[in-house]
């Protein structure tokens, strides 16, 4: 989520970073396409699958082949042939698979909307009791 926001920071260390200490270990992957050279990616296989497949689109068939047979990781090798960093390419990757996202407090006009009216509502409700109480 922070890599689609922009983060470019935590785009690699996401997708090839250490699998996290809490919670059940993850199985390594069982493709038998990608095999040992995306071993360290994190995630379900058909992530990785649309990861690869778009990127072998993007990249063209001469390019993809030359970066996935380097002898360099996926990061440093994707940058050495695309001219790119790998980050910048993982951020509109997933800005195009799940749509930009935001990480922090945001403010939703709809939300604000809706705020506004049940304040509305509320104090319509509190005159309309207190106009109809009478004293003795």
């Amino acid at each position: 989520v922070a890599c689609a926001s922009g983060r470019r920071e935590t785009c690699t260390e996401g997708v090839f970073g250490r699998a996290p200490t809490f919670g059940p270990p993850l199985a390594p992957p069982s493709d038998f396409v990608i095999g040992a050279r995306l071993a360290p990616l994190r995630g379900n296989s058909a992530m990785r699958a649309h990861l690869l497949d778009d990127m072998a689109r993007d990249m063209g068939p001469e390019k993809f082949k030359k970066m996935w047979h380097s002898p360099s990781d996926i990061p440093t090798a994707y940058a050495a042939v695309a001219g790119e960093p790998f980050d910048a390419y993982l951020v509109r990757w997933l800005q195009r698979a799940i749509g930009r996202t935001y990480v922090g407090p945001q403010l939703s006009v709809h939300i604000l909307l809706v705020g506004l009216a049940s304040m509305l509502f509320g104090l319509a409700v509190g005159v309309v009791i207190h106009s109809s109480r009478r004293l003795s």
